[in-house]
């Protein structure tokens, strides 16, 4: 069932016990966070999404990483003020002093499929996105992290990954 935040002090809590380290039942996290600008009345339903920001944290090693991508009518907004192509690509994070050791971030579990080791940032970069992301409250790609051209599953692209 999807949970709804309506208020700014309501994402902010959340926020804080998902990156509480007390409040953790597991070390691993896949989170999915999207606006939503209409909420259906049956809040049992989640609306197909325009945009969405997914995230993969694996708490033990102190990294995650992040996925964004809009469709629908929110594509439309993103390719006039940042360009088709920012609009019609899923992007994933890139980090310009990754880790020298692979983490192991999952990024989609029902594969699994894991973040490339140059995608996953530190935890206090993922926090500070998903804030920025919910602060913002556009559904826009936040820009408190590099990006670069991915795949849903997390992976980057060859020629990136190959960079």
């Amino acid at each position: 069932m999807p949970l709804y935040l309506k208020s700014q002090s309501e994402v902010d809590s959340y926020l804080d016990e998902i990156f509480m380290e007390d409040s953790r039942s597991n070390s691993y996290a896949d989170l999915a966070f999207q606006i939503v600008k209409d909420v259906p009345g049956d809040k049992m339903y989640a609306p197909a999404p325009d945009n969405m920001l997914s995230v993969g944290i694996n708490f033990a090693a102190g990294y995650g990483g992040l996925i964004w991508y809009c469709d629908g009518s929110l594509s439309r907004q993103v390719s006039a003020e940042f360009g088709h192509d920012v609009a019609h690509h899923p992007w994933v994070s890139l980090n310009p002093d990754p880790p020298h050791r692979d983490p192991r971030v999952m990024s989609d579990a029902s594969c699994p499929t894991f973040f490339d080791r140059i995608s996953t940032v530190p935890l206090p970069v993922i926090h500070a996105v998903v804030e920025e992301y919910f602060h913002a409250g556009t559904g826009f790609r936040p820009a408190k992290v590099q990006w670069a051209k991915g795949y849903y599953t997390g992976e980057l692209d060859a020629e990136v990954a190959e960079a």
